[in-house]
């Protein structure tokens, strides 16, 4: 008899904690479910970006943008948004996607008033530090003030026929290749002609990668 009571509190004890394992999972999975449509239905309605056109489900979660950037298709997604949208698409909750230059001011530029944009919490090792990862804000400022000329629009502007000519270069290679019927990688081409640029530009030195059709030894 005592043996059978035995076995009755082990059953109770076993059913009671099942019980309250799914009663856990219940609770959890609605917690979850509720916190979701109330924080999708806020930004639909409610968040400071729900005035900006474009797709809802874009606006109400962030895992269809994550969803297409780890398969690589986030900017055709973007491209297709902005055709039917226009120039500002919100495409994430918190996130909106511009395509017109005029916009490049109004985010980056230091203006009066407006807080510094967060730097990442990334430390590089002593004595590696660069202007985008210093974590020192006065020297920073230092290494910035001495290379901003170059960044301007004008010192841009005056770059432009360095630049063209590579870009001139460039299409007349795909010239002849089409003109021969050859297939062709346009990537490598690409590549080949950011090289030559970047080299020209920040070295003086032209790496004929598109001229020769080939890498530089660097």
């Amino acid at each position: 008899m005592s043996a059978v009571l035995i076995d009755d509190s082990a059953w109770s004890i076993a059913t009671t904690i099942k019980h309250g394992i799914f009663t856990f999972c219940v609770a959890s999975i609605s917690i979850i479910t509720l916190y979701i449509l109330i924080t999708g239905i806020y930004n639909l309605y409610f968040h400071p970006l729900a005035s900006y056109p474009g797709p809802k489900l874009w606006a109400f979660s962030n895992f269809p943008n994550s969803i297409g950037r780890i398969q690589g298709l986030m900017w055709i997604r973007l491209k297709d948004a902005h055709d039917k949208y226009g120039p500002i698409v919100r495409s994430a909750p918190n996130e909106l996607s511009f395509i017109t230059p005029e916009v490049w001011s109004d985010v980056y530029a230091k203006k009066p008033g407006r807080p510094e944009m967060p730097k990442g919490n990334y430390v590089p090792p002593p004595g590696r530090e660069s202007l985008f990862d210093h974590p020192v804000h006065e020297e920073h400022q230092r290494i910035r003030k001495s290379l901003r000329n170059g960044f301007t629009e004008r010192a841009q502007r005056d770059q432009e026929p360095r630049v063209k000519r590579f870009i001139d270069g460039l299409m007349n290679q795909l010239k002849k290749v089409a003109k021969a019927g050859e297939v062709t990688d346009i990537a490598q081409w690409n590549y080949l002609v950011a090289y030559d640029i970047v080299a020209d530009l920040a070295c003086g030195e032209n790496f004929k990668g598109v001229e020769n059709g080939e890498s530089h030894k660097w």
